[in-house]
């Protein structure tokens, strides 16, 4: 699935566990892409960002890595506990990656939540 916002345009991938894409993974990316976008001209390109949250939206703990870089953000759902972004290890569940859309490329915000 691709969503855009004003900002950033995001695609995620279908959860293997529920079948649609991971609704929390998104609402935390959104969040995430929308804290950047107000603090750009602050952060240089250097600026990167690793950190585990857990879910329990679809019934299950769900541990989920996050990279967050101005140029990209990246939510991997259904990982191994103590897993590394990147690193390949533990079961991906699902993904959520946004990125920032150029200026000619903005659109109308989604619908409020």
């Amino acid at each position: 699935m691709i969503l855009t916002d004003d900002t950033h345009e995001f695609a995620c991938s279908d959860c293997t566990h529920t079948g649609k894409p991971c609704m929390e993974g998104l609402w935390l990316t959104r969040r995430l892409a929308r804290s950047l976008a107000e603090q750009a001209r602050r952060l240089d390109g250097a600026y990167d960002v690793t950190c585990a949250a857990s879910f329990v939206g679809c019934g299950r703990l769900c541990h989920t890595l996050l990279r967050v870089r101005p140029a990209r953000l990246e939510a991997f759902c259904g990982v191994a506990d103590g897993a590394a972004a990147g690193g390949g290890t533990g079961i991906q569940r699902a993904t959520v990656v946004a990125s920032p859309l150029s200026s000619a490329a903005r659109r109308p915000p989604l619908a409020a939540e």
